[in-house]
């Protein structure tokens, strides 16, 4: 039956409408951006883009033609019904170029891609073989053409399409960007390296012990007594750029600073570069405010005799024994009548240390109490901590509350 054509786009807008997708022969699912392609309500509407060779346009929208498989199927596959299926003693997937399908299995091809032979499909050839003019040729050997990938056998790379020898001087680089020994790469070739004016070889080192790896550059510089590097550089660290731009050693006495303003053990970086001996009495003080065995460094960094009386106190506020460091940071002599009390509140026999920190006669008639509250014999410490005459008549009762002679202690007192 024939029906006009209002009534066919009619039932086809009428499916677009509904946003129907058929399996395989349906109509593709329209845009959903809320409006309506004019060409799907018009029969007479091509599509744009075309179709694909499964599909069929109806009224401007590619469809699934009636019994056939969408998307399409492999090579190797026929469609049958809608459905792609592996036809008997076909290969699926597809073999390669070099492959032949035999009895539903990809075996290797004898009249193709071999060396003397011609290529197969798609210029295909095997491995070790590349295509040239329609036959598979040798590649990657010495004077051959260049394997695919521009690949060569080893010692050999590949330069305008043919394989040659490289890492040699004058000769390409290998692969890696490798050359040969007192060679280096250069952009594409191997060049000498070492030499005086050569390029430094790997590592940055010259062939010659007298050249130094500057710049990239093996140059005649840097060593003892040589000109400087550019860059005011020295090869070794005990060498430092002098103003005349010349190697010389650094760090020993009344050398030249080395490199950071640092100079060997026993010697520091002075204001003008020069290394000077340091650490003993009237020197400079050396790196971290360090002196020698009995010195200190000053306020301003030379060091000094430290310990003895008068002079300054030696580390962690320390002096020699029998004297004591003072609020001023001097040792001053300790325990004498009058002098500093000792570390730990010391003094010396018949001596004790008053409530001001200093070093009183101790145990006489009048003194203050000895420690322990003891006094000097006929003498006994009373409430205000000195020593009174004692025993006699109308003193105080010496200890053990006895008195001299036949007198009693009565009370406290004597009579």
């Amino acid at each position: 039956m024939t029906y006009p054509a209002g009534v066919l786009r009619f039932a086809l807008a009428l499916l677009v409408l509904t946003g129907c997708t058929l399996d395989r022969e349906g109509v593709r699912e329209p845009a959903t951006d809320g409006g309506m392609d004019a060409a799907v309500l018009d029969a007479s509407a091509t599509c744009d883009p075309a179709c694909a060779p499964s599909e069929e346009c109806r009224g401007g929208v590619c469809v699934c033609a009636p019994g056939a498989c969408c998307p399409g199927c492999d090579a190797s596959e026929a469609c049958e019904d809608g459905r792609c299926v592996c036809p008997p003693g076909a290969c699926c997937p597809a073999c390669d170029a070099l492959e032949a399908c035999e009895g539903g299995v990809c075996v290797p091809r004898e009249d193709c891609g071999a060396v003397g032979q011609g290529c197969c499909a798609g210029d295909a050839c095997a491995e070790g073989a590349v295509c040239a003019a329609g036959a598979c040729e040798a590649c990657g050997g010495d004077g051959e053409r260049c394997c695919d990938g521009a690949a060569c056998g080893a010692g050999l790379a590949c330069a305008d399409g043919l394989c040659a020898a490289c890492g040699g001087v004058g000769e390409g680089c290998c692969e890696g960007m490798v050359c040969d020994a007192g060679a280096v790469c250069d952009g594409a070739a191997c060049v000498a390296c070492g030499g005086e004016s050569e390029p430094c070889c790997d590592a940055m080192t010259c062939g010659d012990p007298d050249l130094t790896c500057a710049g990239g550059v093996c140059q005649d510089c840097g060593q003892r007594n040589e000109r400087c590097c550019p860059g005011d550089g020295c090869v070794e660290a005990a060498l430092v750029c002098d103003p005349g731009g010349t190697c010389r050693d650094c760090g020993g006495r009344d050398e030249r600073c080395c490199a950071g303003d640092t100079c060997e053990v026993g010697h520091v970086c002075d204001g003008a570069t020069f290394c000077r001996e340091c650490g003993s009495n009237g020197r400079r003080c050396c790196a971290g405010g360090v002196c020698g065995m009995g010195e200190v460094c000053d306020a301003a960094d030379f060091c000094r005799d430290c310990g003895r009386n008068g002079q300054r106190c030696c580390a962690g506020s320390t002096c020699d024994p029998g004297r004591v460091c003072d609020a001023a940071d001097f040792c001053r002599d300790c325990g004498g009548n009058g002098q500093r009390c000792c570390a730990g509140s010391m003094c010396d026999p018949g001596r004790i240390c008053d409530g001001s920190d200093f070093c009183r006669d101790c145990g006489g008639s009048g003194q203050l109490c000895c420690a322990g509250r003891t006094c000097d014999t006929g003498r006994v410490c009373d409430a205000s901590d000195r020593c009174r005459d004692c025993g006699a008549a109308a003193q105080p009762c010496c200890a053990g509350g006895t008195c001299d002679g036949s007198r009693a202690c009565v009370a406290g007192t004597c009579v």
